[in-house]
């Protein structure tokens, strides 16, 4: 008998959708609501259906996708080609990936660069990953210069380095965000 598939929108079972942007970024994304905006431009141009929100993190009270998500997905996560990501919510932060966040919102391949990067200063339990330094998160995603560092993810990885690879970039550099379906 094959699996029932979830029906509903995206925090009422349905699937919710996930992916890489198309355009890269400095670590001066205009904070964590700089970054959302950024992911809902996106998704409003590629013509995809309701709200998201950027997989960042920084230092504030509330500020990491664990805390900040108004949704946490009963049902699946997926790429906008219908490829699923994790099964649901608990599925997206114990640490892997069923499939990478290697797509962007028109469902192209993202950046093939092997040196490109994902802004994300948070864990793969969905936490802020920093070290408590104000530069850690390119000082809350307002800093693009070499003056400051942000911790990292890798869009082509599954295990828990999608989110964090243990290490910075400056943030002068240009890397991708990932952006998640809230309605």
């Amino acid at each position: 008998m094959a699996p029932v598939e979830p029906v509903g929108a995206c925090g009422e079972g349905g699937p919710c959708i996930t992916f890489a942007s198309s355009g890269t970024y400095t670590g001066n994304l205009g904070g964590l609501v700089g970054a959302d905006a950024i992911c809902n431009q996106l998704a409003g141009e590629a013509g995809l259906p309701g709200t998201y929100m950027a997989w960042l993190s920084d230092r504030s009270v509330g500020g990491s996708p664990a805390q900040r998500f108004a949704t946490r997905s009963s049902g699946p996560y997926q790429l906008v080609n219908g490829t699923r990501v994790v099964a649901n919510w608990n599925d997206l932060v114990d640490g892997t990936l069923a499939h990478a966040i290697d797509l962007d919102e028109n469902g192209n391949p993202a950046d093939s660069d092997p040196d490109e990067a994902v802004w994300t200063a948070t864990t793969s339990a969905g936490g802020h990953s920093g070290w408590g330094n104000p530069l850690d998160d390119c000082d809350g995603w307002t800093i693009g210069t070499s003056d400051g560092e942000g911790m990292i993810g890798l869009y082509f990885q599954t295990d828990g380095r999608w989110t964090n690879v243990g290490g910075v970039q400056t943030c002068e550099k240009r890397n991708l965000i990932y952006c998640f379906q809230q309605s």
